[in-house]
């Protein structure tokens, strides 16, 4: 394989891990509200403050993973320099340089 289809690779591979931790944010997400949903209309407290503090650190810890995810070029953070509010997972290019979201070494 040459430097180029190498590259093609390594970038699909970081785009695909950022999918996973983008879809993990939002299953955690979606599941912790129908899973106290589900608690609530069992009518059992105590296993939803439970199921709560499941989704939270859950929901917490995927969020962190995602924000976390390495720019497939420069290798800092994608979505944010220092946790400021206007990054997530709508930017379309890396904060620090703005390499496009789903990029390819061969079409830049």
């Amino acid at each position: 394989m040459n430097d180029a289809g190498a590259a093609d690779h390594a970038w699909t591979a970081a785009w695909r891990d950022y999918r996973r931790r983008r879809n993990l944010l939002f299953a955690a997400w979606i599941g912790g509200w129908f899973g106290i949903m589900l608690t609530i209309w069992l009518g059992v407290p105590f296993i939803t403050w439970i199921a709560a503090a499941a989704w939270m650190t859950t929901s917490l810890v995927t969020g962190i993973r995602l924000y976390g995810f390495p720019c497939p070029r420069c290798a800092k953070t994608f979505l944010s320099r220092h946790w400021v509010l206007n990054s997530g997972p709508q930017r379309q290019a890396c904060v620090w340089c703005g390499l496009r979201k789903w990029a390819v070494p061969h079409l830049e």
